[in-house]
């Protein structure tokens, strides 16, 4: 007993399923094109929220360095310099 399909009994060209091509005509016409200068807006405002987040970060261990090194002082014995 052969449980594989037979390929004579496949259609020719797999695209001839009238379901399919049915269900693609219905989501060709819900979808709507991207035009390219939304995909560069999208991706620029991704880039630059990653830019705010890593500029940020890099302040905040500024500060605090700044805050440890003043409260060190000069009596503290380790030079930044």
């Amino acid at each position: 007993m052969n449980d594989a399909p037979d390929p004579m009994d496949q259609p020719d060209d797999p695209t001839d399923d009238p379901i399919l091509a049915a269900a693609g005509d219905r989501l060709r016409s819900r979808s709507h094109a991207i035009s390219p200068e939304r995909v560069q807006l999208a991706v620029h405002r991704r880039r630059s929220r990653r830019l705010a987040g890593a500029l940020g970060a890099a302040v905040l261990v500024i500060a605090v360095l700044g805050v440890v090194a003043v409260r060190r002082g000069p009596d503290g014995g380790a030079d930044l310099a």
